[in-house]
């Protein structure tokens, strides 16, 4: 397999090399540490239970007023008079897709 570049060959097929590799997987750790100041900036005690590149899933304990956390879970019944027997965290998404959309508000 070459040892340059993203992609080699090796028995005729196309594989990502070991430098990939270390990339991928420093873009996750990074994009994790952004994620993590932002969820920070909103809530202390804050906890990631999902993420991808661009969106993520927490919980935390108190609200978050940040703009760009959009509150999910059963707490989103509230205002409709429906009651849950709720825990005492509260679940936010922050996910681009739903901002720009404007479809989780």
């Amino acid at each position: 397999m070459g040892r340059r570049g993203l992609v080699g060959t090796d028995d005729r097929r196309d594989n990502f090399n070991a430098d990939f590799d270390r990339l991928q997987e420093f873009a996750r750790e990074f994009a994790h540490h952004l994620h993590r100041q932002r969820l920070e900036a909103g809530a202390q005690k804050g906890r990631i239970l999902w993420e991808d590149y661009d969106e993520l899933l927490a919980r935390a304990e108190t609200k978050i007023d940040a703009e760009r956390f959009q509150e999910t879970g059963l707490a989103r019944f509230v205002p409709f008079n429906l009651q849950f027997l709720l825990t005492g965290h509260r679940y936010y998404l922050d996910s681009r897709k739903f901002r720009d959309c404007g479809s989780v508000r």
